[in-house]
């Protein structure tokens, strides 16, 4: 990998900065479309880990039956939604959270999101759990379907927030394969943390950069990763 001065450190959501506590989601989005007067048509698929928002609600609109023209309108109840029933007490913000973000701005290492939450939704999950003031750009599941399709997105908005920045510079860190196999799509530097629901030897498998076991003692997992520029 070519070296670099300017390395990017982009922080998925959930699963590596946050958890929603157990069943929330489903739960909340179960309602959502049950409240929207859809009836379930076929089966869904419930797993949400490592999809962007835009691909888990094309498939749930698919399961109830709703148009793929109605996207939008759906997407933006879903939203207002959100931010009205999501509450600080359903979040746990993960250890070493603020640790590692500390130690990034401490270090002048410039942080931003590779999320496959929609950007509203992105922030209002960060909002309660007080992490949204830290974070001024990134890379949302708005942005396209196929999180593969995320870190260039996430290039081009760093590079107008920070000027010349190649794809080696990003440093994906997230706790799916597919966080993973976005970053080794563009050339990125991955860091899986095996704080969501995959542990340290599923994510090997993968072929991570780095692999930890959460963002505790940033001021070891952080010096690691800064010796590939």
């Amino acid at each position: 990998m070519p070296a670099s001065s300017a390395p990017v450190f982009l922080f998925d959501i959930d699963g590596t900065l946050l958890k929603l506590k157990s069943g929330f989601m489903q739960e909340f989005i179960a309602g959502f479309f049950r409240n929207l007067g859809m009836k379930q048509s076929g089966s869904a698929d419930t797993s949400f880990a490592g999809r962007t928002d835009r691909d888990i609600f094309s498939s749930l609109m698919d399961h109830y039956g709703i148009a793929p023209d109605e996207f939008d309108r759906v997407k933006d109840v879903y939203v207002k939604e959100l931010d009205s029933q999501l509450q600080p007490e359903h979040i746990d913000r993960l250890d070493g959270v603020v640790e590692s973000i500390n130690f990034c701005l401490e270090n002048n290492i410039p942080i931003g999101l590779l999320t496959g939450n929609f950007e509203e939704a992105a922030y209002i999950k960060l909002r309660n759990s007080d992490l949204d003031s830290y974070f001024s750009f990134g890379a949302f599941g708005c942005d396209h379907k196929d999180r593969k399709n995320l870190p260039a997105v996430a290039l081009e908005r760093a590079r107008d927030k920070l000027g010349h920045v190649n794809a080696s510079d990003l440093v994906i860190i997230g706790d799916t394969p597919n966080d993973i196999n976005c970053a080794n799509h563009t050339g990125s530097v991955s860091v899986a943390v095996a704080t969501g629901p995959f542990d340290i030897p599923h994510l090997m498998k993968y072929e991570p950069d780095f692999a930890i076991p959460d963002l505790t003692k940033p001021d070891q997992w952080i010096t690691e990763v800064l010796k590939r520029f």
